[in-house]
């Protein structure tokens, strides 16, 4: 003991292995249970151990433990969300793992966090692109057997043409229907044969997402055929996604006909489309994430290198909860969420469209911003977070401190330079705090 300071804790591998392997078990279904989870997250623990350490942390390194996440079936948000917090209690909170005294700690712990979670969300993308590659395979074999069954006997094709589910639509040398199967008929909400004698170019919503601006077999210019996934219109006016595949016709009694195959892939573009929503988004406040928010700032800082010399600046405001803990051990963790709720809600409410606010850790937030009052925007967050918040008819307040920087065109800072900054900034407001002072960032 120093100076009468209980000793340091130590870093304890086994038992933050344990702790991991429990939170990611209970996130979802791993097909492997906490004992199968322990060795492995052992070693991912001795990579992060060494990776805190190292004089230049290999981020690729860090980012290969979120990976292998993903590839041991941790695929949740909330398994991404266990494991940063576990992450940050082992490091974060034990002396033992500081590189170094000081404010550079927080800033290393950012950088294993960050490389973590980019890993993870780099593999989950992976691994969905991977999936939907192999489906795309599979409705295309689908799709290949249905064109080649239009060259077979008019029988056997009747046969194909009625009971596929691909929705199958056969257009004349000036884009109007002449044949549909049951399948297109239920898409486009029409009875049978409702489809003949309409325009095909009535369906598409948007005709810019076509080769050319032209809608396929609208014309005779194969050239204008362009496959993909398109926006369509049914009957009701409803709007539905379809992935579009569009052959011409190779029968010379058919000369410029056109056969329209079409999957309705409307649930599967939804599902995509959440799926990269909780990549990017913190699931409890519907913030840009830790991940999501260090991707916009890297590309950020590449255009104002790009642009150096011509006024282009990025600007940082670093927001971190004060006695955060308190309100989490005094109220619970149902008040403590529901104020990073509310301190998310004000947060957006006076930041612009163009701005990103970020959580990016417990109780911290970061805002990149385009204006360039940064001293009134830390005024106004100091003045909307110190609102009462109304909870089950009691008032609690929230106290926050800031930080900020500016990135100019002739500053050379990295990201983690300038993140690093920033929460020099924001200590520094803590401690004026605490000393009684007016805080001011």
């Amino acid at each position: 003991m120093t100076g009468g300071q209980p000793p340091a804790p130590q870093f304890d591998p086994e038992a933050t292995a344990l702790a991991w392997a429990m939170a990611v078990t209970e996130t979802g279904y791993t097909g492997t249970g906490v004992s199968g989870h322990l060795e492995p997250l052992r070693l991912l623990l001795t990579v992060l151990h060494e990776q805190w350490h190292a004089n230049a942390p290999d981020v690729d390194r860090i980012a290969a433990v979120g990976k292998e996440l993903v590839a041991r079936g941790c695929t949740t948000p909330e398994a991404l969300a266990r494991t940063l917090d576990v992450i940050s209690h082992a490091f974060g909170a034990r002396c033992d793992c500081a590189p170094r005294p000081g404010p550079a700690a927080p800033a290393r712990l950012a950088v294993v966090l960050s490389g973590v979670a980019t890993g993870f969300t780099q593999a989950l993308r992976d691994r969905i692109l991977a999936e939907q590659s192999d489906i795309h395979a599979a409705v295309d074999a689908a799709r290949r057997r249905a064109v080649s069954a239009y060259h077979l006997s008019e029988d056997r094709f009747r046969t194909v043409f009625t009971q596929s589910p691909i929705g199958i639509v056969i257009t004349d040398d000036g884009g109007v229907v002449t044949d549909s199967n049951p399948a297109a008929e239920v898409m486009f909400g029409f009875a049978a044969p409702g489809l003949r004698g309409q325009a095909v170019a009535r369906f598409f919503v948007d005709t810019r997402h076509t080769r050319d601006g032209a809608v396929p077999g609208a014309d005779t210019d194969s050239a204008a055929v362009a496959d993909g996934e398109h926006e369509l219109r049914a009957e009701d006016g409803r709007t539905w996604w379809a992935d579009v595949l569009v052959r011409e016709v190779d029968s010379p009694a058919a000369d410029g006909h056109h056969m329209y195959l079409l999957t309705d892939v409307t649930e599967a573009r939804h599902r995509r489309q959440r799926l990269e929503y909780e990549a990017t988004h913190d699931t409890l406040t519907g913030l840009a994430n830790r991940a999501h928010a260090y991707r916009h700032l890297k590309q950020a800082v590449a255009a104002e290198s790009h642009q150096r010399g011509r006024g282009a600046v990025v600007h940082l405001l670093y927001v971190d909860l004060d006695d955060f803990k308190r309100i989490n051990d005094t109220h619970g963790h149902r008040v403590g969420d529901r104020i990073l709720q509310v301190t998310a809600d004000r947060l957006r409410a006076i930041t612009g469209a163009e701005d990103i606010v970020a959580r990016i850790g417990g109780d911290e937030f970061l805002i990149i911003t385009t204006t360039d009052r940064l001293d009134s925007l830390a005024r106004r967050v100091d003045e909307v977070l110190h609102e009462p918040v109304d909870i089950d008819g009691a008032e609690l307040r929230v106290a926050a401190s800031t930080g900020t920087t500016v990135g100019h065109p002739s500053d050379s800072r990295d990201i983690e330079s300038m993140l690093h900054t920033a929460d020099l900034a924001m200590y520094a407001t803590k401690r004026r705090r605490r000393g009684g002072t007016q805080p001011r960032t």
